[in-house]
């Protein structure tokens, strides 16, 4: 915008969705989501100052109508909840940050740095607010203690959402359950829950959207699930393992997908109650989601961008893109469907896991020596949904190590771990892989980790963050001291099947 004077000027576009009469503020998560909105628009709304080439009256006009539109009603709706007066604080402290910026730009313009640090110090004292409560404690935490001492059932409740249990065990609801209950309220909440990252957690590219990486730091366990192939029951072992779902929950742990959670894993079965799986699947991935929106992270796979616009996803002849969709339009409505290829299209494409010495690198199938930075990541959707980076990154099985090493040494990272390729004998062979359990782990020249959970027996990675990168990544622990390579045998698995 071009004002009178001819300045070139910032248009801001402050949301009043906060106070909406339609907003409903009485639960946890949907004020915590808000609120998170809310913020994320101030922050915005701040550097959006901060990019002024000049501060007069019209840009004070700006900064009080910031306080009139964002701050003010995120205050009046906080009013009475004291476990989120933190946040009021440090959002009225960088309104008032900004302000004295403006006047020290006017007055003093040698002050400007000076001040700018001020700001720069406040923003990142409320980004810390809205993941922290009182005395240092997660909301989360203190989100998952209230819910301890809710009555516990084994079904959904009336809003949609996924009851959890305590102490002996997780109750996750069953392939019928969660195919009657879930609706379009719960993939709309998860659709929601891809966005709330900050910008320093998930960059947005050059269009200013959210950008395909998503960059994971201070976490402590991370637990990495490869393809499931409308494996639910294998989904339900693995967050019923060990302590895995009540440390999600918590926030304790971060839950990630590297992709390919839908379509049946063999051309031969197109059946209605593979396919029903398959759906399932992703409402569970999705519901979860919705509930734990910081600490699940879905990475999309070569089969998921089949529904958004990607490469076909065929085994031999069987179009399973097609049949999924058409399936998933009869049984749950083309509105549901919509909303499930809306997620796809808002995930990341990539994440990255920080260790105290280094980096791990997640993605569907492998790098590309296309990616020359982390800033390719971010902005690997602005060449379209078939661009050469994409299918590079979800179809790929280039294993040659002086590439791979290439491409780690580009993204700053040791270690990678994908899916894509099952990890059978034949496979062995034909890829130069090496096969750690069939069909369930291998390795590539120490770097990368394949991981599949589409079988009879299958796993996921348990891995420490809190622990150094060791020199090969089969060296990787989790937080027991064990290996990081989790095999499940559930009863009556005898072989892992074809």
């Amino acid at each position: 915008m071009v004002d009178r004077d001819g300045k070139r000027r910032v248009r801001y576009s402050f949301p009043r969705h906060f106070e909406s009469p339609d907003a409903d503020l009485s639960g946890f998560l949907g004020l915590f989501m808000k609120l998170t909105t809310a913020v994320t628009n101030f922050l915005q709304s701040v550097d959006a100052v901060l990019r002024e080439e000049a501060c007069d009256e019209h840009t004070l006009e700006r900064v009080a109508r910031m306080k009139e539109e964002i701050l003010d009603p995120v205050t009046r709706a906080l009013a009475g909840k004291p476990r989120f007066a933190h946040v009021s604080r440090h959002m009225s402290a960088l309104h008032k940050a900004v302000e004295e910026y403006v006047v020290w730009f006017r007055q003093e313009p040698a002050r400007r740095a000076e001040r700018r640090k001020a700001v720069e110090a406040a923003k990142r004292r409320l980004r810390e607010a809205i993941g922290r409560g009182r005395d240092g404690e997660s909301e989360i935490e203190r989100f998952s203690d209230d819910i301890r001492t809710w009555q516990w059932r084994t079904d959904l409740d009336s809003k949609g959402r996924l009851v959890y249990a305590t102490g002996s065990g997780a109750v996750i609801p069953g392939r019928g359950a969660i195919a009657r209950d879930v609706g379009v309220q719960v993939i709309e909440q998860a659709c929601k829950a891809t966005r709330p990252y900050s910008d320093r957690l998930r960059p947005r590219d050059m269009r200013g959207e959210p950008g395909g990486l998503v960059i994971i730091e201070d976490v402590r366990r991370a637990i990495v699930v490869g393809d499931l192939h409308g494996r639910y029951d294998n989904l339900e072992h693995i967050l019923r393992d060990k302590n895995n779902l009540a440390d999600i929950m918590a926030g304790d742990a971060h839950l990630i997908f590297t992709g390919d959670a839908v379509h049946p894993r063999f051309a031969s079965v197109n059946n209605p109650a593979a396919y029903e799986d398959s759906f399932c699947v992703m409402l569970l991935i999705m519901t979860l989601k919705a509930e734990n929106p910081f600490n699940v992270h879905y990475l999309i796979g070569n089969h998921d961008h089949a529904h958004v616009g990607g490469a076909r996803a065929n085994r031999g002849s069987v179009p399973q893109d097609v049949l999924f969709e058409k399936y998933a339009v009869e049984k749950f409505g083309a509105e549901v469907f919509g909303r499930y290829r809306q997620f796809v299209q808002d995930s990341p494409i990539t994440a990255k896991l920080k260790a105290p010495n280094g980096w791990l690198l997640l993605v569907h199938a492998g790098l590309t020596p296309r990616v020359l930075s982390e800033q390719g990541l971010v902005n690997i959707f602005i060449k379209g949904r078939q661009g050469p980076e994409i299918q590079e990154l979800l179809w790929s099985r280039n294993y040659d190590r002086a590439t791979m090493e290439k491409c780690l040494s580009n993204l700053n990272a040791k270690f990678i771990i994908a899916g894509h390729t099952n990890p059978t004998k034949d496979r062995e062979s034909k890829y130069g892989i090496t096969v750690i359990a069939e069909g369930v782990f291998a390795h590539v020249h120490d770097l990368q980790v394949v991981l599949n959970a589409q079988r009879n027996v299958f796993g996921y990675m348990d891995i420490d963050l809190t622990r150094e990168l060791p020199e090969k990544v089969t060296d990787l622990r989790a937080p027991d001291g064990r290996p990081a390579f989790r095999m499940l045998r559930p009863k009556g698995a005898e072989n892992n099947g074809p």
